[in-house]
């Protein structure tokens, strides 16, 4: 079963490495994730006490329903895997509770990683997750009393209602030992705070307040421009009607916040 390997450029300019599978090699690959991968992910998540924690590329749960835990927080403090995908490797899986079959190794790994483009990679890159988020659960649980802890792919946010420098410092601290713990890394450049006493808290692209969820600025004026564009192009029809949806902060269908 063949794949193909490219790069394409991301909006910061550097190279996003993509391994595209094969027709046959992509239906085997969404029928291991439907019938093995996706129940595992669960079973292994529910054990651990963790389901309520990932959001990301997961049934039913989007990153408004991760937003949403985060809501009434004084602070949050936001970080981001580095190479996320490219650095989640045969051993990471194995520790976070699965062990591949040969097979599986064969034709779900592309030399040894989570390649992006594989459907499976999302899922076992949440296997490979759990026992980096139970550390940071555990560092969190010893030093604050109430906490919210939520995980949207290579996405970390952590809520606490203490806003002093020492406090979040802690936080970063707790996070960035449990990613070397792990065999992690947390992109510097993307670690940043916010705080619910200058206004709504940005996190996974929705603003958090303290009653609830709304959209930001940006999707607004990128609703107003299309919506302007659809009058003079009306094959922008389609791209509104995924924007205003978006605008709308909605958790998936007959999901409400924070379940």
């Amino acid at each position: 079963m063949t794949r193909t390997k490219f790069t394409i450029r991301k909006k910061n300019g550097k190279l996003r490495h993509i391994v595209a599978p094969s027709v046959k090699l992509k239906a085997y690959q969404r029928k291991l994730l439907k019938t093995k991968f996706e129940p595992l992910l669960n079973d292994l998540l529910a054990k651990s006490g963790l389901y309520e924690i990932f959001h990301g590329f997961r049934h039913r749960k989007n990153s408004v329903t991760a937003a949403s835990y985060h809501i009434g927080y004084k602070a949050t403090v936001m970080f981001d895997l580095a190479n996320f995908f490219d650095t989640v490797t045969n051993e990471h899986i194995k520790r976070g509770g699965y062990t591949l079959t040969e097979s599986e190794i064969q034709y779900c790994l592309h030399d040894d990683y989570c390649a992006q483009g594989f459907p499976t990679s999302p899922t076992l890159c949440n296997i490979a997750l759990i026992p980096f988020i139970k550390t940071i659960r555990s560092g969190l649980s010893a030093e604050f009393e109430d906490f919210a802890l939520t995980i949207y792919a290579d996405d970390i946010q952590v809520s606490i209602n203490r806003t002093d420098k020492d406090s979040w410092h802690k936080v970063r601290t707790i996070v960035t030992e449990a990613a070397e713990t792990h065999k992690f890394a947390i992109n510097p450049n993307k670690t940043r705070v916010r705080f619910a006493k200058y206004g709504a808290r940005r996190i996974l692209g929705v603003n958090v307040t303290d009653t609830g969820i709304t959209a930001t600025r940006k999707t607004n004026r990128k609703v107003r421009a299309v919506a302007h564009r659809v009058k003079f192009d009306k094959s922008k029809k389609q791209v509104l009607g995924g924007l205003r949806t978006w605008q709308l902060c909605k958790p998936p269908r007959g999901i409400s916040y924070m379940l």
